[in-house]
Formats: C-alpha cells, structure tokens, sequence
C-alpha cells in the first residue's frame, strides 16, 4: 500500500511498471468539501494496493488521465515491493483400486497444503481431477472427471483433506491411465510466480481392463416334439469372451418357454433356474445338462426355450456385454398328452381274515391324459403276493376285470368285487397289486405305463395250518414186463393238519410217456380210496400190485399221486406227486419189455348126459398154443 498526495481536483491515477507489465491504477481521490479557486492549493491524499507478482524495487508515475502520457514524469523515486502471496500445493494423492473395470468407481484421497507466506482469505476455487493414458500432462489429452469447489480460508501452514469418489468412463479402451489434480485450476487465487507450479500433481499408474463378457455359444434340446407334462433334456454352452475373469462366482441362468419367437419377458414361462457358484476365467467356457418339465397345462402348440444367463445382473458386464445373455432354441411342438389311467384310490374291506374269508376290494381309475382313451376294452387284473415289492414271478393271481367303456379326459370309474385269498396259503402277511390295462390296450405316453400297478395295505391272513400230504417211495421197479403184474410200496405223511381233511380222498398211480404228470393224457393204472382220521405227524404205507397193459413197452414214468384229486387243498402239491428218482434227483424210467400174447384153446370137450334140473359134468382140455405162458394173478 503507498500513500500518494496531489494538488489536483480530479482523478489520481497511479502508473508503475512491473515484471515484464506495464499497468496503470487508479483511485477516486476524495472530492473536496468547498469551491478551490483558481491558483489555490488542495492536497489529495490516496492509496494505492500494489498489484500482485511485484517483488523489487519498482518505478512509478502519477497522471491525471486513465491515457498513459506520451512523455511520463517518472517518481525521481522508486518503489521497494516484497511478494506475500498464498501458496497452495498437493501434498499428496493417492486412489483405490488401482486396477479396475471400465465403468467402475474409483476412491481418490488428496491433500493440498498453503505453503505461501499469506492467508487465503477468500474461498471459491476450483480442484479438478483429469484422466489420461500420457505420462506427462497434457490438458488436450485429458479428460475431466471431476472437480471440487473450495468455498474455506486457509492459514498459513494449513492444509485440507478431500476423497472423492470418481466413475471411470465405460468407453475408453482398456490401458494404463493417469490421473492428474490440479487445485486452483482456474486461478482464481492469487499466488506468487513460483506457487503456480506446483498446483498439479500426476497419480501411480492405473490399470483399466474389460468387463468379463457372458455369452452363449449353443443351446439344444433333446427333442422338437413331445407331449405335455414330458421332461425334456436341454444343453447349453457359456463362454467367458473377454480376457477377464468373473469378479463374481455366482449367477444364475434361467430357462423360459414361450409362444413368442422374440423375447418378450411378459409373454415366458420359468422352468428351471440353474445356479452357477464359481468363477469363470477369460476365454474359459462350461456346459450345463439340466432337465426340464413341460407344464401339463399349457395349450398344444410350437413353442421356444429361451436362455437367459447371468440373471439380475450378478456378473459386471458392459452395456454391450449385456445384449449376449439371452439366446433362444427352435421351435418344438407340444401337443396333449393322451390318456394316462391312473388308480386314484384302492380299498379293501378287511386288513386281518381267516382261511377261506372273503373280501371287498375297491379301487377307482381316472385318465389323467388329456385325451379320450384309444381303446374302449381292456383288463384290470388282481394278484396277491408276500413281497411288499412287486415280483410278478412271486405273485398269484385272484381275479381279471374286463372293462368295456371308452374314458374321456378327467373321467373315472370304480370297481367293487368280492375276492378270497387260495386255501393254500398259510398264516401271515400278504399284499394285493391292481394292475390297470394289463395288457396295454390303451395307448398311454411315455411313462404313462408306470403308474398302472398300485399295491394294498398290508393284509394279515389268520387261520390254521392247511393240509400238506408227502410221498415218499419204499419199492419202485425199474424193469417190468407188459402184461405183468408189478409191485409198489409207498409212504404217504401228514404234515399238515388234521383237521382240514375232508372224510375221503384217493391216491392213484399213472403211466406216462413223460417226466411231468398230466392226469389227462397219463393212463391211470388204479386207485385207492383212503379214509380219515388221519392225524398229524402220522402215516400210512400202501403196497400194491398193478398190471401193466400188454400194448406198451419202452421207457415209462410211474407217477403215484396222493390225493389225486386235491380234495383237500393241499398246500404244496410238489411233494403230493412221486416218481422213481436217482441219486441226483432225475427221474429214472421203468423200462418195459413187451412179449407175446398166450393163446389159449379148448380141446376135446365132452359132456355128460343128465336129467332136466340135475346136475350134469362137462370136461374139456385147454391149450396154450403160444410159447408165452399165461400170467396168474396175484395171490
């Protein structure tokens, strides 16, 4: 500041000449308080702030005039000026990550401190924060991303702290940046020659990469044409284009079906999500296999799969990265599913009976298909086995259903029938199985089959022991001549119950060509009647003689069968059943020679002569005239 005097009424204008500048000032000078005649004297006094960047000893002038004179009258004095300036400079500046995907933010920490030799004592500057790919700054390559107004003072010394949160653009390539700070960047304060300087500072590299970028390379199905409510098999391929790995391990991909051939996510149906749950490096791929289940509800038509990989977004992709996540299949033709019988519900009346008990058996078939039955007759069948898991080598059948009606779609119909379980089985638990359309009659789709068996609760048969009769052998030939008479002895125990038999039954003895017992085609050598009582754990033994007829010969297989019959319902009817046996248990032929036949003659008859009412003799001779001799009976 220098105080100036003159004797003029008018504008004091100051002129001094700086560094390199030359400047003029002025100030008002306070207008006098009365009228100054013409050749008086009035005394101005005004001061004047010595502009900024003036250090030195400095000349000056006063004139009256804004206009700088064409000849100056110079001070004979000169201006001795000091700089005391603010100074403000970055103390430091540092940012987190330093490596990071376009589009990502960025965490700037910097510090700027007023190293001058003056207080800042108005506010209103600007820090701005630039991005570029040069080591050395340049402002026509670099980009604003940033800038802090200051509105504070700043003592001498002190210092102000920012962090600042900054975008890195999402369309710049992928390279090495900087950033560059540079605080007071318009010069709005006023700092000496050498605070200037100072003012920008260059940050550690950064490194800018792409997004990862989740595409699809195929999706297939296993089949264009099915029904609904089938599964179906799909496979899909995803690749990770970019260089970059997924910063998440976890997405989710979808599988949607639609009417639409463009994706229309109003107009979808959801029929899986899969969920992925590790990394997928840059350039890596990976394949998916899950199965899907066709709505059984939908309307028959062509429909599309549709893909929609990395949903809500998981996955940091560009915008462009984006477009790929979705890929749809070809078409596939979905029409009704045909008739389905199914058993919804089977009852029975009884879950504990006695021997020979009978009871009610209920169930209820509905199509569950879509379509009326292809076939209006077909056979339910009911069979009871021991196994709670279906052997149709281990169960007995009890009864066949023939049904006679063609069944639309959602229609039913019940069966009630009355049923026994065999008087062959013995004390403890058994199941009955209902086997709907036994014979596939009915066209059913895939799968369709399997849901046609459906098992009872368990039923617990009471009762007693049955009837069990076992041969065994005491004398079997196994050489005889036709015609003959030959000798068996057998042995027949009762390892039932006694109870159960009935008052008479009969054990015969058959001829056969063959090693199984048909009664209807075997001959029947005799029987022997045989009466109760007959207790447990007692036997009897037969030995009888048989003639053989005279036109068979070879090999034959005697059968002797107790209880020939089943008149009393045998439990095990295997061991009712004996034939000559070896050490092995082959049955063992009786081998049957055939001879000639006697043949027997009258000779020489002669006869008495008698009264009527009396007795009268007759002799004659017979003679054999064949080389074989008659056969006596036995005994």
């Amino acid at each position: 500041m220098i105080k100036i005097t003159s004797n003029h009424l008018t504008k004091l204008f100051l002129w001094i000449i700086g560094p390199g500048l030359l400047s003029g000032l002025d100030v008002w000078a306070h207008p006098p308080t009365h009228p100054v005649e013409r050749a008086n004297v009035h005394h101005l006094q005004a001061d004047f702030r010595i502009p900024p960047l003036t250090d030195g000893s400095i000349p000056w002038f006063t004139a009256h005039s804004r206009r700088l004179p064409a000849r100056p009258l110079w001070s004979p004095l000169r201006m001795d000026s000091t700089e005391l300036v603010a100074d403000l400079q970055i103390s430091s500046l540092s940012l987190s990550p330093d490596s990071l995907l376009r589009g990502d933010t960025l965490l700037v920490s910097f510090s700027v401190q007023n190293n001058g030799l003056a207080q800042i004592n108005t506010g209103n500057w600007l820090d701005r924060l630039y991005l570029s790919s040069q080591p050395e700054w340049d402002i026509n390559q670099a980009r604003l991303l940033a800038e802090d107004i200051r509105d504070q003072t700043l003592a001498i010394g002190n210092a102000y702290d920012t962090r600042i949160p900054i975008k890195i653009p999402a369309d710049i390539p992928p390279d090495l940046y900087y950033l560059y700070l540079l605080t007071d960047a318009n010069n709005q304060l006023i700092e000496g020659r050498e605070g200037e300087v100072n003012n920008i500072l260059r940050s550690t590299p950064i490194r800018v990469v792409n997004h990862p970028d989740l595409q699809i390379l195929s999706l297939v199905s296993a089949r264009d044409s099915l029904l609904r409510g089938d599964t179906l098999a799909v496979s899909y391929v995803i690749q990770n284009n970019s260089p970059t790995a997924t910063s998440s391990g976890a997405w989710r991909n979808r599988l949607y079906l639609s009417r639409q051939p463009e994706w229309d996510s109003t107009q979808v149906i959801l029929l899986r999500e899969v969920n992925r749950n590790q990394p997928l490096d840059g350039g890596a791929s990976y394949a998916e296999n899950p199965i899907v289940t066709i709505p059984p509800a939908i309307p028959p038509d062509f429909y599309y799969l549709y893909l929609m990989i990395d949903v809500g977004n998981q996955v940091r992709e560009d915008s462009l990265g984006e477009r790929n996540n979705i890929l749809r299949s070809g078409p596939i033709q979905i029409t009704r599913l045909p008739p389905d019988l199914q058993v919804s519900n089977i009852e029975i009346s009884e879950d504990s009976l006695n021997r020979n008990q009978k009871f009610t058996l209920s169930f209820r078939v509905r199509n569950e298909g879509h379509q009326r039955t292809s076939d209006s007759t077909w056979l339910d069948r009911v069979y009871v086995s021991y196994l709670p898991q279906w052997n149709p080598q281990r169960a007995v059948f009890l009864d066949s259903l023939l049904q006679q009606q063609y069944l639309d779609s959602a229609q039913f119909y019940e069966v009630t029938r009355e049923l026994r379980l065999p008087s062959t089985f013995t004390r403890g638990t058994y199941y009955l199985y209902l086997v709907i359309d036994a014979k596939n009659q009915v066209e059913e789709p895939q799968g369709g089959e399997n849901n046609n068996l459906v098992r009872s609760i368990p039923i617990f048969l009471n009762g007693i022991d049955p009837v069990d009769m076992v041969l065994s052998p005491i004398l079997l030939p196994i050489t005889a001549t036709a015609g003959q008479f030959i000798n068996l002895q057998w042995r027949v125990d009762n390892q039932g119950n006694p109870d159960e038999l009935v008052k008479l039954w009969e054990d015969a003895v058959y001829l056969s060509l063959d090693t199984l017992w048909s009664p209807a085609t075997d001959t029947l050598l005799g029987v022997w009647k045989q009466f109760n009582p007959f207790n447990a754990d007692n036997f009897y033994i037969e030995n009888r003689d048989f003639r053989l007829p005279y036109e068979v010969s070879g090999d034959y297989y005697l059968f002797i069968v107790a209880d020939h019959e089943n008149l009393n319902n045998d439990f095990n009817l295997r061991d009712n059943q004996l034939t000559n046996r070896n050490e092995n248990g082959q049955p063992i032929p009786l081998q049957i020679t055939r001879l000639p036949y006697p043949d027997l003659a009258v000779r020489n008859p002669v006869a008495t002569t008698a009264l009527a009412g009396q007795s009268a003799q007759f002799r004659w001779e017979t003679q054999n005239l064949a080389p074989v001799a008659p056969i006596p009976a036995p005994g």
